[in-house]
C-alpha cells in the first residue's frame, strides 16, 4: 500500500495564458504525480462549477482561491489514503463538497486532486494509465479516431461563420499512425489554399473570413481531395448552437439568417444529404429536445452527439438515451468534478452503445492524461484541437508510443463499418 503524503497545487497558465490549475502528489514510496486542469471557454449551465476569483485579477478568471481550497482544505482530509484506490479518493472528495454542483470545492479544484491521484496510482502500481484507469491488466487496447478542427468560426472568433468547429475525421486508415500523417499532409494543403484570400497561419486552427457554412466544407474537401484522401475522410461539424440561439425570438441564427426553431432541422438536413458527414455535435440549443429527437431519427447512419445538453452527467446522459435524443457523447473531465464519475458516465454510454469522444477544453494545457483515459474507456474518437499546436500534438505521440508497444486497433476503421 502506497499512502498519500502530500498534495501541493498551484496557479499555472493554459495555451490561452489564462489561469487554471495544477496539483502535485507525493506518496510514502516517493512516488510524485502532476495533473493539471483543462478549462472551458463557454461553460454550459448543466456542468460543474469551475471556482473561479472573480474580482479584476486577470479578468476574474483567477484560480488562487481554487488553489488555496486544495492546499488547506482538501490535502489534509486526503493524507494518508492508498493513493490507488481512486473510487475512495474520489468519494471523499464529493462527500467533501456536498453540492450537486461541485460550487463548494469548485469542480476545477476537485478534478486537479483526482487527476493527480489517478496518475500517481498508476505510478505506484508501475502499471500504465490507461490500465489503472481501466482496472484491466491485459485489454485490448484501440486507439481512437481524431477529430481534427481545420476551422473556426462562432461567437469566439472574429469571422462570420456562426457555427464553431469545422473537422475532419480520417476512417479508412489501418492505423493511427497514418491517419496521423494523412492529417498533417491535409492540414498544410488547407493552409495553401487558404493563404491568399485569408489572414491565417500555420501552427493554429484556421480562422478565415468566410460567413457561410457550405464554404468552409467545401475547402476543407478540396483540401482532401488535392492529398487524394477524398474518400478516405468524414467530415464533422461543433454547431454549438446553443450560441446560435436566440431564445427571445425562438430562433437560430446561421450564416447571417435567422432560421425559425421550427425550421432548423430542415437547414441541416440540406447540408448532411449533400456532404460526406460522419459527426454532428450540439446542432440545437442545449434544451431543445423535439429537434434533437427528430434529427436522430432522421439521421440514423451518422453521429448526432452532445456535449452541453449531456455536461458528462450520468444522470443527463441516461435522460437523452430514454428519449431517443443522440447516439454519441462527449465527455469532458473538468464538466463533471471526479475521476471515478467519469469513469461511471463511459461505463453506461458502452453498455447503452453510445459512442464516447473525448475532448480537450479550449483552455487546455500540456496535460496529456485525456490520451490514456480515452484508450481506458475505449473511445471512437478524440477531439483534442488541431493538428499541430498544443496539447494535440502531445497527445498524438502518446498515442504513437502505445501503437508502437501494443497491439491496436484503430477506431477509425470501426466509424467506418459502423456509419457506413
Amino acid at each position: 500500500m502506497d499512502r498519500i503524503k502530500k498534495i501541493k497545487a498551484r496557479e499555472i497558465l493554459s495555451v490561452m495564458a489564462l489561469p487554471t490549475l495544477e496539483v502535485e502528489i507525493e506518496t510514502e514510496n516517493n512516488i510524485k504525480a502532476r495533473a493539471a486542469v483543462d478549462i472551458g471557454t463557454s461553460i454550459g449551465k448543466y456542468e460543474a462549477v469551475t471556482l473561479f476569483d472573480g474580482g479584476n485579477r486577470l479578468f476574474g478568471q483567477g484560480n488562487k482561491k481554487a488553489v488555496q481550497i486544495i492546499n488547506e482544505n482538501i490535502a489534509p482530509q486526503l493524507i494518508g489514503i492508498n493513493v490507488t484506490d481512486q473510487k475512495l479518493i474520489d468519494e471523499r472528495l464529493i462527500e467533501m463538497d456536498g453540492t450537486p454542483d461541485k460550487s463548494h470545492l469548485g469542480g476545477n479544484s476537485m478534478l486537479g486532486v483526482s487527476m493527480a491521484a489517478a496518475k500517481a496510482g498508476a505510478l505506484s502500481l508501475d502499471i500504465p494509465l490507461y490500465h489503472h484507469l481501466s482496472s484491466k491488466e491485459n485489454q485490448d487496447i484501440s486507439i481512437p479516431a481524431p477529430v481534427f478542427v481545420m476551422i473556426h468560426g462562432g461567437i469566439g472568433f472574429s469571422n462570420l461563420l456562426q457555427l464553431e468547429d469545422f473537422c475532419l475525421i480520417p476512417v479508412d486508415f489501418d492505423s493511427f499512425s497514418e491517419a496521423l500523417e494523412s492529417g498533417i499532409e491535409i492540414y498544410y494543403k488547407l493552409y495553401d489554399l487558404l493563404k491568399e484570400k485569408h489572414l491565417v497561419a500555420p501552427g493554429i486552427t484556421f480562422v478565415p473570413q468566410m460567413s457561410k457554412t457550405r464554404e468552409a466544407l467545401d475547402c476543407m474537401l478540396q483540401a482532401t481531395r488535392l492529398c487524394g484522401y477524398e474518400d478516405r475522410y468524414k467530415l464533422g461539424l461543433d454547431a454549438a448552437a446553443t450560441e446560435c440561439f436566440d431564445e427571445s425570438k425562438n430562433i437560430y441564427q446561421i450564416d447571417q439568417i435567422e432560421i425559425p426553431k421550427e425550421e432548423i432541422i430542415s437547414y441541416y438536413r440540406e447540408i448532411l444529404e449533400n456532404y460526406p458527414f460522419l459527426y454532428l455535435e450540439d446542432p440545437f440549443h442545449e434544451d431543445d429536445l423535439d429537434n434533437y429527437q427528430q434529427l436522430s431519427k432522421t439521421f440514423d447512419n451518422m453521429q448526432i452527439v452532445g456535449d452541453d445538453m449531456i455536461a458528462s452527467n450520468k444522470t443527463r446522459l441516461q435522460k437523452a438515451a430514454d428519449m431517443k435524443l443522440i447516439n454519441s457523447v462527449l465527455l469532458k473531465p473538468n464538466q463533471i468534478g471526479t475521476i471515478s464519475e467519469l469513469l461511471e458516465i463511459a461505463k453506461l454510454a458502452k453498455k447503452l452503445n453510445i459512442d464516447m469522444i473525448s475532448s480537450i477544453r479550449s483552455k487546455s494545457t500540456n496535460e496529456l492524461f485525456l490520451a490514456d483515459f480515452s484508450i481506458a474507456i475505449g473511445a471512437t474518437e478524440i477531439k483534442a484541437g488541431c493538428v499541430p499546436g498544443y496539447p494535440s500534438t502531445g497527445i498524438y505521440n502518446r498515442f504513437l508510443q502505445i501503437e508502437e508497444k501494443n497491439k491496436t486497433q484503430y477506431m477509425g476503421s470501426v466509424l467506418k463499418q459502423k456509419y457506413n
